[in-house]
């Protein structure tokens, strides 16, 4: 299930191809190393000014190439926003994210966890997420009113604070065990109450235009049930079946590009060697995550 597209080409590299052309001397470390520091840059880029045989508008050029963020093992400075629902840091989803934070850290992201039990976010959409007056005092509807407090300014804190998170995020993985063929409550109350009109959405501005374009979505998840009642001749049906709702319904409805799932089946009634496998191939992947492009978002991907 987590198959991955074609990989994105690396813009960074056409410009350090030049700039080691044009580089003085010829001993600089951009000359032999694939991958490079900010300081073998900075000291290119001197190099490239000096230059008497390059024109300023080349010189720019490359510069301007060149000033794309560093690239360490794929990641550069992205930020990637985890959002995590499970009571128990010691479960395979406790594991995996930790693992994934670990390893995105040590690619030079930014990481941010929002865990959502630790933090004891409350999952339900009241009257307390609006602060002042109501738009409507005599009837209460949460999409208006959240929709307004957005706007206004008037949201409570704590929903400030999730936005704020997304909106700098470039990578938002949701790390959860499936729940009745869904996310957990908590979860799904985050999305609820973070995901409201104005910020994530504001039809028509939706799917490929949606307020949250430009972002990647992944959800890492554990089942209960093995990869055998969750095929096409499984008791329960293809998994795809399940992420419709939740990632076409939800992520890409707010614009967010979406990448494969990362599925991890039956971890409870796994032998160890088997889970510690899961978490395995779960770092393996996210040394590549970002040269994978997001899967095609129509009904096909899901119920061909």
């Amino acid at each position: 299930m987590s198959s991955t597209r074609p990989a994105r080409r690396s813009y960074q590299a056409a410009g350090l191809s030049a700039a080691r052309a044009c580089c003085s001397p010829p001993g600089c470390s951009l000359h032999a190393e694939p991958s490079s520091s900010i300081r073998d840059v900075q000291f290119c880029t001197v190099s490239i000014m000096k230059r008497k045989d390059v024109s300023l508008a080349t010189k720019m050029a490359l510069i301007h190439a060149m000033a794309v963020p560093i690239t360490i093992d794929g990641c550069g400075r992205k930020k990637v926003l985890i959002v995590y629902a499970h009571q128990e840091p010691k479960s395979l989803n406790g594991s995996l994210k930790t693992a994934a934070v670990k390893e995105l850290t040590k690619q030079g992201c930014s990481v941010t966890v929002s865990d959502l039990y630790g933090m004891q976010f409350e999952p339900r959409a009241t009257r307390k997420d609006i602060t002042g007056d109501l738009h409507n005092p005599e009837q209460f509807n949460y999409g208006v009113e959240s929709w307004e407090a957005y706007k206004n300014g008037r949201l409570s804190e704590d929903l400030i604070e999730e936005q704020r998170k997304v909106e700098e995020a470039d990578l938002v993985i949701f790390q959860f065990p499936l729940y009745w063929f869904s996310m957990p409550a908590i979860m799904k109350g985050w999305l609820d109450r973070v995901f409201v009109q104005g910020f994530a959405h504001n039809f028509p501005q939706c799917y490929e235009s949606g307020l949250l374009k430009n972002k990647l979505a992944l959800l890492s998840f554990t089942t209960g049930g093995d990869q055998g009642m969750y095929s096409d001749d499984g008791v329960s049906g293809n998994i795809r079946y399940l992420l419709w709702p939740m990632q076409h319904g939800i992520m890409h409805f707010c614009g967010l590009s979406i990448l494969a799932p990362h599925i991890c089946f039956a971890p409870e009634y796994a032998p160890e060697e088997e889970r510690a496998q899961m978490l395995t191939s779960w770092v393996e992947r996210l040394k590549t995550i970002w040269e994978e492009e997001p899967i095609d978002c129509t009904p096909e991907w899901y119920y061909k």
